[in-house]
């Protein structure tokens, strides 16, 4: 009898349930960019003894919660490595054919460009004529190239959400490239020999990606040699570091712009992605095989270690504050320094460090597999209808709410001296739901919609599976011997 019941199964209604986990990282950074935006006009106050007094310790941890937010991007990131990575995947360990370059490029060209650059044009024409103009030119040839994530002249530039759109086209534009290379050491020998072998890969790009944030990071430390008194201090620059006196300005500045930009190229991200994909496709094929009775075990477990990791991530530097009603005054300016200032976690996991998205990338890859192999009450909710629909429309959503987020906040702001602060904060929820998922269903439907089957139509029907070549024939049957 088989390990894995019948409804316990990775079926369509599974992947499904990604839909609903797309809306989710859809409105973390909605909430992350309206909770930004009032704390800025000083609904907020956050990050001090005051706020904790004005909020209390759960009003503050959930403002700590929505603007955490801005890691909905991070779980973005992770879904596209997943789906992405999944014809790939079988393709390696089980010898189907492999996905096609040309379909998969034309897929995403028509999934992306049409909602992306009638946005670009309309922000442009409705409030940034400046990229008209000749003198805007190399700016504008980055947004249209996709690059706009490189140059700090671009990075968060007429809208703050379109540099993740150049991390993830960079990332569809290697994938293939990358699965080639993957799959010309993986595609021979044992189901255990290639598996062995993807790991090692996938754990690789994972390194790389880090490796490339700290080197990238370093720079931005380092660039500039601090000063006492007006004369230059002599810096220690970390062996390999961006700002290494020995690379050459030349050769330095092109890896960054290309390997690093701005904020790093999230490889680490996609890479946990990717790994998920894999378990995922071997639960799929066998589902006896240790692995995948492993992953049913435990996506209970797995579900509240990622909560923990999130938790941890989300409050992990305003832990002091809790502790405001039990110290006096010097003695909480001695534990935030221990704390937050000297910390050892500071310089690894702290804003934009080069483990800063580790814990938000354990997290959000451990609830989306306990999502994949849980039972129905780790599903139900990312299953629902409206929460599905929401997530059809997240490429929208992603890319508008901010624009018109902010054109709101222009024509209410001279008002929030008369109106209540949470009043205030509720009034641009409001506008999410009674004009922005409006404009974004019809964003959807008259925009990214013809074109999306318009794509489908030009790419046709999927390649289908061919004979395993040389995988043994029992574990193509679904054995887990060798």
């Amino acid at each position: 009898m088989s390990f894995v019941q019948k409804n316990e199964e990775p079926k369509k209604n599974t992947i499904a349930a990604l839909d609903g986990v797309r809306a989710f990282a859809c409105f973390c950074v909605i909430s992350y960019h309206i909770t930004h935006l009032t704390e800025g006009e000083k609904v907020w106050t956050i990050g001090h003894i005051e706020s904790v007094r004005e909020l209390g310790a759960l009003g503050h941890l959930a403002v700590d919660i929505s603007l955490s937010g801005s890691s909905g991007v991070t779980l973005f990131f992770i879904l596209s490595g997943f789906l992405l990575f999944m014809t790939y995947a079988k393709s390696m360990l089980f010898d189907t054919s492999w996905p096609e370059a040309r379909r998969f490029y034309l897929r995403r060209i028509f999934r992306i460009w049409p909602g992306y650059y009638v946005s670009l044009l309309l922000l442009i024409i409705i409030s940034y004529h400046s990229y008209l103009q000749l003198d805007h030119l190399k700016q504008s040839f980055l947004f249209l190239t996709f690059l706009m994530d490189s140059s700090a002249n671009t990075y968060q530039a007429i809208n703050g959400p379109f540099w993740t759109l150049a991390v993830e086209w960079q990332y569809y534009m290697l994938l293939p490239l990358l699965a080639l290379g993957m799959g010309w050491l993986v595609r021979r020998g044992t189901f255990k020999r290639r598996l062995t072998i993807l790991l090692l890969c996938l754990g690789g790009m994972l390194l790389w990606g880090l490796a490339t944030r700290w080197w990238g990071r370093s720079w931005q430390l380092y660039f500039m040699p601090a000063k006492t008194n007006g004369v230059a201090k002599p810096v220690q620059y970390p062996l390999f570091s961006g700002a290494h006196p020995l690379l050459p300005a030349s050769v330095r500045n092109i890896l960054l712009f290309f390997v690093y930009g701005q904020d790093g190229k999230f490889m680490e991200d996609f890479a946990v992605g990717m790994l998920i994909s894999v378990f995922y496709t071997i639960a799929q094929q066998l589902p006896e095989h240790p692995i995948s009775r492993f992953c049913y075990k435990s996506s209970r477990y797995m579900w509240f270690l990622g909560l923990a990791f999130l938790f941890f991530a989300v409050v992990w530097l305003d832990i002091p504050l809790w502790f405001t009603q039990l110290l006096s005054p010097q003695q909480y300016n001695a534990l935030y320094s221990m704390w937050v200032i000297h910390s050892p976690l500071q310089p690894y996991i702290g804003a934009h460090a080069w483990l800063s998205e580790m814990p938000f990338v354990l997290g959000y890859g451990c609830c989306m597999q306990a999502i994949l192999f849980g039972k129905r009450d780790l599903q139900w909710f990312w299953q629902l209808g409206p929460v599905r629909w929401l997530g059809l429309l997240s490429y929208g959503l992603y890319i508008w709410h901010l624009p018109i987020i902010l054109a709101f906040d222009n024509f209410i702001h001279p008002f929030q001296q008369n109106i209540n602060n949470i009043v205030y904060y509720g009034l641009f929820w409001v506008l999410v739901v009674v004009i922005i998922i409006p404009f974004c269903y019809l964003f959807h439907i008259l925009i990214e919609q013809p074109w999306i089957k318009f794509g489908a139509r030009v790419t046709g029907k999927k390649v289908t599976k061919i004979p395993p070549a040389d995988v043994p024939e029992v574990v193509a049957a679904g054995s887990t011997k060798e």
